[in-house]
C-alpha cells in the first residue's frame, strides 16, 4: 500500500514559505544589540548645563586649593555675574591660571557667587571691593584661596530651568557640589 503525502505535510520550502533558523535569529538579535549599545555608549551625558557648570567650577577650586598647598602660591577667585577667574600670585602679579565665561544666553545658566557669613565683609574690605550695587557697575568677588590661613566660605550658585545647584567651599577647603 502506497502511503499517500496530505498537502499540509509538504515541507516548508517545497509549499513556498521562507522562514529564519533559531541560529539566524541570534545572530541578528546581537547585532541590534551590540549597534544599541555603540549608540548609548557614545551618546553625551544628558546633566543639565547648570550642574556640568558647577562640578566643572567645583573641580577648578579643588584644583586651586590643592595646588596651592603643594606649591605654596596664593591663590584667588574672581566672580562677576557671568564669569570666573582663579589667578595665582607670582613674581609680584597676579597670573590667570582659569578663565571661564558662563554664556547664559546660549545654556541659560545664571551664575553668582557670594561670600557666607561675616567673611563677606571682611573680605571685601581687605580687597577695597564694596557690595554691588547696580547691574553693569558690579565690582567682582574676590576670595583668597589660602589653605594655610583659612580663606573665606563662598557659596556659588548656577541656576537654570532644569535645575539649581549651588558648589559650597569651607575656609578649609572642603568642596561640594549639591542640588538646590
Amino acid at each position: 500500500m502506497a502511503r499517500r503525502r496530505r498537502i499540509n505535510e509538504t515541507p516548508a520550502k517545497a509549499r513556498g514559505e521562507a522562514g529564519l533558523t533559531l541560529v539566524e535569529l541570534l545572530v541578528v538579535l546581537s547585532i541590534l544589540a551590540f549597534a544599541v549599545s555603540v549608540i548609548v555608549l557614545n551618546a553625551p551625558p544628558s546633566r543639565p548645563p547648570a550642574q556640568a557648570a558647577a562640578e566643572r567650577f567645583a573641580a577648578r577650586l579643588q584644583t586651586a586649593f590643592d595646588a596651592a598647598v603643594i606649591d605654596g602660591a596664593a591663590y584667588r577667585l574672581e566672580a562677576l555675574p557671568f564669569e570666573y577667574r582663579v589667578l595665582r600670585y607670582g613674581d609680584g602679579d597676579w597670573t590667570p591660571i582659569v578663565r571661564e565665561t558662563i554664556a547664559a544666553e546660549e545654556n541659560g545658566v545664571l551664575f553668582r557667587v557670594e561670600v557666607t557669613e561675616a567673611a563677606a565683609d571682611n573680605a571685601l574690605a581687605l580687597n577695597g571691593a564694596t557690595r554691588p550695587q547696580a547691574r553693569g557697575e558690579e565690582q567682582p568677588v574676590v576670595v583668597s584661596i589660602d589653605p594655610f590661613a583659612g580663606g573665606a566660605a563662598i557659596n556659588a550658585y548656577f541656576e537654570s530651568r532644569r535645575g539649581d545647584w549651588i558648589v559650597a567651599m569651607t575656609p578649609a577647603g572642603a568642596v561640594s557640589v549639591s542640588r538646590q
